[in-house]
């Protein structure tokens, strides 16, 4: 009997044995395996959610770029329309030349201009110059605003009309107009 006793034991021993390794490896398992993975799991969820928050964010962007868009094209043009050349010589011939061109286009009389003897500034120069004309009111208008709006840089100052002939719309013009350019 003692044997089975003694094998009862043995096999007591063995579960009890079986089992704490059992444990044991569950133990290891759980602690070198299972949590670092679930660790590793969670960190990429978290850079998922991330990435899925970058792509909403740039999709909502890229809804919005059509008028963005729309808004720069529409800055330029008006940029274009206020952006002036300002050159880096003089040029005072260019610009008589131009200047008259204009005047014979709006049909004016007794034309003159008179340049002065440039100012230099800090960062650029600039040439007054008086002008003088006669012509029709319409045309003298419309010579004076295509000299404002001119590509290089110019400003219309102390304009002075006089009527000659009220009736038939005749005006005597005398201005200051002065260009600007840098020197580099």
């Amino acid at each position: 009997m003692r044997t089975l006793q003694s094998h009862i034991g043995w096999s007591r021993r063995a579960q009890v044995t079986l089992g704490c390794a059992f444990v044991g490896l569950l133990l290891f398992f759980l602690l070198f395996g299972y949590r670092p993975q679930m660790a590793d799991l969670n960190n990429l969820r978290g850079h998922i959610a991330d990435k899925k928050r970058d792509l909403d964010s740039a999709q909502s962007r890229a809804k919005a770029l059509p008028m963005v868009m729309a808004e720069v094209a529409r800055l330029q043009q008006r940029v274009e329309r206020f952006d002036k050349k300002l050159p880096k010589q003089q040029d005072l011939g260019a610009f008589i030349k131009d200047i008259t061109h204009l005047s014979q286009q709006s049909s004016l009389r007794r034309w003159r201009i008179d340049a002065k003897a440039p100012k230099r500034n800090d960062l650029y120069s600039e040439t007054p110059i008086q002008i003088h004309f006669e012509g029709d009111y319409r045309n003298a208008f419309e010579f004076l605003k295509q000299a404002e709006q001119m590509q290089r840089l110019t400003r219309l100052h102390d304009v002075q009309i006089r009527v000659l002939d009220s009736q038939l719309g005749q005006v005597e013009v005398q201005a200051g107009l002065t260009i600007y350019f840098t020197e580099g």
